[in-house]
């Protein structure tokens, strides 16, 4: 577990090599963030064209103020996905529009 390693390391204690798994399929870290600012009246996140969403740490809720993303600390939440195949992880994650519908006003 990489936080044990890294606790560990920081201690100076003695960290046994992490060993890497092959992942069986096709995965995606997704930042949400916004074009523009103002008020999120509704986000709806859709699984679809071999799109699977793992986890959701959405932040925000409708009725939250958002900002134009310009960095970092304007993330509206994290997602964790898996898709069917290469092919459809690329398409998605190109065409966020297929999966995210927001409206923000």
């Amino acid at each position: 577990d990489m936080v044990e390693c890294a606790v560990l390391g920081a201690m100076g204690e003695t960290v046994s090599p992490v060993e890497m798994k092959n992942a069986d399929g096709f995965f995606g870290y997704y930042a949400l963030h916004s074009n523009r600012a103002g008020e999120l009246k509704k986000m709806k996140l859709s699984e679809c064209g071999g799109l699977r969403i793992l986890e959701d740490h959405v932040l925000v809720q409708p009725g939250s103020q958002v900002r134009k993303f310009v960095g970092a600390n304007a993330t509206m939440g994290i997602l964790v996905l898996s898709f069917e195949t290469n092919e459809a992880m690329q398409r998605m994650i190109r065409n966020p529009q297929l999966w995210i519908e927001m409206e923000i006003e």
